[in-house]
């Protein structure tokens, strides 16, 4: 379950000791494979074991391990909440370590666009998992 300011936002269900099938077809089971299957509201996610992942991997099908798939749903769910963790203060340091190198640069910037409105741009670079490290 992943909580962000205390409000329930997520919630994921990860076998580590299996395989997710991200591109599952039902021909799958005509090859002997009985894949653990989970569902969570409208989808489902088939597992598998890593003898069987293997096999399907051979055959073209994309699997994620645990930790890969822990780190995909965690992601998703990050990006699509940004505007909770990322805001003005967030900007504004990040804007304070650029006055830093480039002063008349951030000096012409901010002539021209508000805090508020440079965050906005951030949030949604971020939320289309576009990086904003090196800005």
């Amino acid at each position: 379950v992943l909580l962000i300011n205390e409000i329930r936002v997520e919630q994921f269900t990860v076998y580590f000791d299996l395989m997710r099938v991200v591109n599952y077809s039902d021909e799958v089971v005509s090859f002997g494979i009985n894949p653990t299957i989970h569902q969570q509201g409208s989808s489902q996610y088939f597992w598998v074991t890593h003898e069987e992942g293997e096999k399907l991997r051979e055959l073209g099908y994309v699997l994620r391990n645990a930790l890969d798939e822990l780190y995909h749903c965690l992601a998703v769910t990050l990006a699509r909440n940004v505007n909770e963790y990322f805001g003005i203060q967030e900007t504004k340091h990040m804007l304070d370590q650029l006055e830093a190198k480039f002063p008349d640069l951030l000096k012409e910037v901010l002539r021209h666009a508000t805090v508020q409105r440079i965050s906005e741009v951030l949030q949604r670079l971020l939320s289309e998992r576009v990086s904003v490290r090196n800005i």
